[in-house]
């Protein structure tokens, strides 16, 4: 025991031992790559990338993933006098040569991954990773309705070398970011300015948006929905809700916007304006309605007052939304205000609510005379029985 009692070395790695560690990767690498390996041509790409890598493992994978996939000796022999110099410029030089190759439907498809990729961003209860079946919503709203053949495969077509899919221990795949320091950058192009932002990565200053349209479309228009509303009007208790939690709060972390971001330019501004009106019409229409009842069906049954909460985040930030400077948010968070105003007296008139309500609100000023308010109180009695049995048994 007193072995354990001994002052513990610190473990020290050199530099120049790190920098011969990382040159003998490259020079493996190298060696794989059929065309020019044994080359003059070789030998200066194992040169020029140890020294831009500067003991940095990463960049030096990177670096080699991209000669890899160029298709002449001209082009590797471009990509030499132009070797990036840090990660962030990396990053910027791979996604620039992505996207070259893209068609525009590869585009949208590509930025689709990058809005979605990080659900911990945004998903407050459901999956934490971007799965094959997630993946297959995403693919088919953006395709038109359509599904893709295999979209683990398009994933890795469209997006490598910076997402790695990785199987859990149930072996389903997981679509995940190559290292974190690619997450960091994808989450710098929804701020920064300082660099020309990839058009992969364009949607990012948007991505609330743009992934509350994509929500529209499965509630609105996919067959999985469709079949999900039909279980659980059959089995209200069921635990399987296939991907609702993550859809779900697609359109939630919409609805939670107090502003859109400064600075946007011409050609966002157009974007936002689309996806704002879409979203609006979502909740005006009242095809917002099979959404509505999945949430109350299943916060309902369990006696979950996330419902409610998300209701009143969503009233108070449209609220802040009214002043905006964007016609187009404006008409949205005005049509948010009276939504969820609507929304969250019937919540507290049918279902399960914060402790601090005690008794339900007042009904809203003209909630009789709008079609989808009419709705949404009908959807709540149709329901409400659920919660009163949960309330009954404790």
């Amino acid at each position: 025991m007193d072995s354990f009692n001994r002052p513990i070395s610190e473990l020290k790695i050199s530099q120049d031992k790190v920098e011969s560690l990382v040159s003998e990767y490259i020079e493996e690498r190298v060696s794989r790559c059929k065309h020019i390996s044994r080359t003059t041509l070789g030998s200066k790409v194992h040169l020029r990338v140890t020294q831009a890598a500067a003991g940095l493992w990463l960049s030096a994978r990177l670096m080699m993933d991209e000669i890899q996939r160029l298709p002449s000796p001209q082009s590797i022999a471009r990509q030499l006098q132009d070797i990036p110099v840090g990660i962030a410029q990396l990053y910027q030089q791979i996604f620039s040569t992505m996207e070259r190759s893209f068609s525009p439907l590869q585009l949208r498809l590509s930025q689709q991954i990058f809005l979605w990729i990080d659900m911990a961003d945004f998903v407050r209860v459901g999956r934490r990773s971007l799965d094959r079946n997630l993946l297959d919503l995403v693919f088919q709203a953006e395709n038109g309705g359509e599904e893709v053949f295999d979209s683990i495969d398009l994933a890795r077509l469209l997006c490598s070398p910076l997402i790695e899919l990785r199987q859990d221990e149930n072996e389903k795949f997981k679509v995940e970011f190559v290292h974190h320091t690619a997450a960091q950058f994808v989450r710098m192009c929804d701020k920064e300015r300082a660099f020309e932002i990839p058009r992969i990565l364009k949607p990012q200053r948007l991505k609330a948006l743009y992934r509350g349209n994509t929500s529209v479309w499965f509630f609105e228009k996919s067959p999985k929905s469709n079949l999900l509303l039909q279980e659980l009007r059959s089995n209200p208790y069921m635990r399987n809700t296939a991907e609702y939690f993550e859809m779900a709060y697609g359109l939630w972390n919409a609805f939670f916007l107090e502003e859109l971001p400064q600075s946007l330019d011409t050609d966002e501004i157009i974007a936002a304006s689309g996806l704002c009106d879409k979203l609006t019409e979502f909740l005006l229409s009242g095809r917002c309605l099979k959404w509505i009842e999945m949430a109350i069906i299943i916060n309902y049954a369990f006696g979950w007052i996330n419902l409610h909460e998300n209701a009143v985040e969503a009233l108070d930030a449209a609220h802040d939304g009214i002043s905006s400077p964007f016609p187009s948010f404006r008409r949205f968070s005005i049509a948010r205000t009276q939504f969820f105003t609507d929304y969250t007296y019937v919540l507290s008139l049918t279902g399960p609510t914060d402790t601090w309500v005690e008794d339900p609100l007042p009904m809203p000023e003209g909630f009789n005379t709008r079609r989808v308010a009419a709705q949404l109180l009908s959807l709540g009695k149709q329901w409400t029985h659920l919660y009163d049995r949960l309330a009954y048994i404790d």
